[in-house]
């Protein structure tokens, strides 16, 4: 019975402040859509950025060595732990390559007979990888017979992984402010829903009624809130990623979703939406039903 009455009032808890309520569940709605969009936004550009940084790779060019040699430092750098990928390059494969990219004019035998172009080792280092610990690295290894040089671009990288960096504080802090304020606009929302109903509050406290029963129907308005905002929310979402931002930025497409299927970011703003208005009506019903 307490449960029906709960959630009869809570519904009817919308229309005793209509506009209180339309602008609440509008600016949770608001507040979803903009998590969702930089959830699935900051993931794409967040994967972007994470497959450029691991495509900066390091070449260690060697020296004149024998072929046991170079095979013997070839295993020995791929068991680095900081190395997550290696592939080797001969004389004969980088003289070959070249004359591919620069003409047939570039013999790979007359070529080979300058001996410019050394054989190589081509590392793809392990994600995440400090730069600190990069460049330490490639001084250690500058200090090996069988290294002639290294190219590494350590400004580059270290540069992407400031801005993925960047990238996640970013859309974190906009994220917790736009929580703030949607939780503060349900609490004000329960908040005069509470005083519209202050006169029967009391009346419900002279027979008896205890303060969780009297608060259950204004938490229930506010997950109310949060569900309807949160489904709205996912609905603009999907239809402004389908063809909102393929219209305006043809060459992206549709992007991916987050883990790779649309219900898990459909399930994380359902929640994110039930919790904005689960603790905004818990507060101000905590707070408010024991002054009415």
């Amino acid at each position: 019975m307490s449960i029906g009455y709960s959630i009869k009032e809570g519904f009817a808890g919308f229309g005793r402040t209509k506009l209180a309520s339309a602008t609440s569940t509008f600016s949770l709605f608001i507040a979803v859509l903009l998590a969702g969009f930089l959830t699935r936004g900051g993931y794409a550009l967040y994967t972007l950025a994470v497959d450029l940084t691991d495509e900066v790779q390091m070449e260690i060019f060697l020296a004149p060595i024998s072929e046991e040699r170079t095979q013997d430092f070839g295993d020995y750098l791929d068991e680095q732990p900081w190395v997550e990928s290696i592939e080797f390059t001969s004389k004969e494969a980088a003289s070959a390559r070249f004359e591919q990219e620069f003409g047939e004019g570039f013999s790979s035998e007359a070529l080979a007979d300058l001996d410019f172009l050394p054989a190589s080792f081509t590392l793809i280092l392990t994600p995440d990888i400090p730069i600190d610990e990069v460049q330490q690295q490639v001084e250690r290894l500058q200090e090996f017979q069988e290294v002639d040089d290294i190219a590494f671009n350590a400004a580059l990288y270290q540069q992407l992984r400031s801005r993925v960096d960047q990238s996640l504080w970013v859309g974190l802090s906009v994220a917790s402010v736009i929580l703030i304020a949607s939780i503060w606009l349900v609490f004000n929302t329960i908040r005069l829903t509470i005083y519209a109903k202050r006169d029967t509050i009391k009346a419900m406290k002279l027979v008896g009624a205890t303060n969780a029963f009297i608060r259950r129907p204004f938490v229930i308005e506010g997950v109310l809130q949060g569900w309807i905002g949160s489904i709205v929310a996912f609905g603009v979402l999907d239809a402004l990623f389908r063809w909102g931002v393929p219209l305006a930025i043809p060459q992206m497409g549709v992007l991916a979703w987050p883990l790779g299927a649309w219900y898990y970011l459909a399930a994380g703003m359902l929640l994110l939406g039930t919790l904005i208005g689960l603790l905004g009506s818990t507060m101000a019903s905590h707070r408010f039903i024991r002054l009415a």
